[in-house]
């Protein structure tokens, strides 16, 4: 028998053999993903547990609690985002997230005009739903992680469903739960998928 011949896989070897490698790539795909969302989970999760918590039982400092937090936020996430940057690309080479930018958009606006956004807590209800929810969501599921979809859904569904309670006693603690899922997520995805120098 010829030595060579020894060397080549069989058809059904090699398959599984490719089939492990792209599950492998997958895999890391994803662990990237969530990587890198888990910080900015973590930030905004406390900005808006916070926000919300405060804006509840102290609702005469509500402004001032918003603009501290938001305010300190956008600094953090900025140096967030340098320090990722810093360290090499934040997606996939083949990714096209301009194509979830000219979707967002649109929907955005529709959004605005359909829930009747325009002032108090419909207001803040849509931008955690338009700058946060849906943007994670379809990240998601543009990426095929379940994770940051999961996170996405839920966070969605709260700010939907407080819009419904906007003006009601109970709006700012309902909203808080959007801020502690996105924190669970964030310490649950930094705990799961460490990621040496990202």
């Amino acid at each position: 028998m010829d030595m060579n011949e020894d060397l080549i896989p069989e058809p059904q070897a090699a398959r599984k053999a490719l089939a492990g490698v792209a599950d492998i790539q997958r895999r890391n795909a994803h662990a990237l993903s969530a990587h890198v969302a888990a910080p900015h989970f973590i930030l905004w999760g406390l900005v808006w547990s916070i926000g919300f918590l405060g804006s509840h039982f102290f609702p005469s400092i509500r402004v001032g609690i918003w603009l501290a937090g938001v305010g300190l936020g956008n600094f953090a996430m900025i140096w967030i985002l340098m320090r990722q940057l810093s360290r090499g690309p934040l997606i996939a080479p083949d990714s096209r997230p301009g194509t979830l930018l000219w979707i967002w958009i649109p929907l955005a606006l529709a959004l605005f005009f359909l829930l009747g956004a325009r002032d108090g807590d419909r207001l803040l209800a849509y931008l955690c739903l338009t700058f946060v929810g849906i943007p994670t969501l379809m990240t998601g599921i543009w990426s095929r992680s379940r994770f940051i979809a999961w996170t996405g859904g839920l966070v969605v569904a709260i700010c939907l469903r407080g819009f419904l309670l906007a003006g009601e006693p109970s709006f700012y603690l309902w909203m808080s739960w959007a801020g502690i899922i996105l924190l669970v997520s964030g310490w649950r995805a930094r705990r799961k998928w460490m990621i040496p120098n990202v």
